[in-house]
């Protein structure tokens, strides 16, 4: 079976008779939907974890949370990061900077 397409514009396609590209957008955009969904569902864990866990644990000086017998939630260790200030590091040091710096490109695609 032929690829039936058409130009639609100077760089966009219309597959229409492409069972594997047409099941693969398809669930690239269920995938997304799914995505778009659990990035506002972590904003909401991260903003219950300081508004009720994090008070609790501070306050108790508690390792763990008990619920009903079953160890539901372990607070970690503290996990400290060291990140780089870019800006600042160019003012100072520009030859440093210079030859730190790493540079990458990538292409995404975007879904509707």
């Amino acid at each position: 079976m032929a690829l039936a397409t058409t130009i639609v514009a100077s760089d966009s396609l219309n597959i229409t008779n492409n069972a594997p590209v047409l099941a693969a957008v398809k669930r690239i955009q269920e995938l997304k939907q799914i995505e778009r969904a659990a990035v506002v569902a972590e904003k909401e864990r991260k903003a219950l974890e300081a508004d009720i866990l994090a008070p609790l644990f501070d306050s108790t000086g508690a390792s763990a949370l008990v619920v009903r017998g079953v160890t539901a939630v372990k607070r970690s260790d503290v996990i400290t990061r060291v990140n780089i200030d870019g800006k600042a590091l160019l003012e100072a040091f520009p030859e440093a900077y210079a030859a730190t710096k790493k540079e990458s490109t990538s292409r995404r695609y975007n879904y509707s």
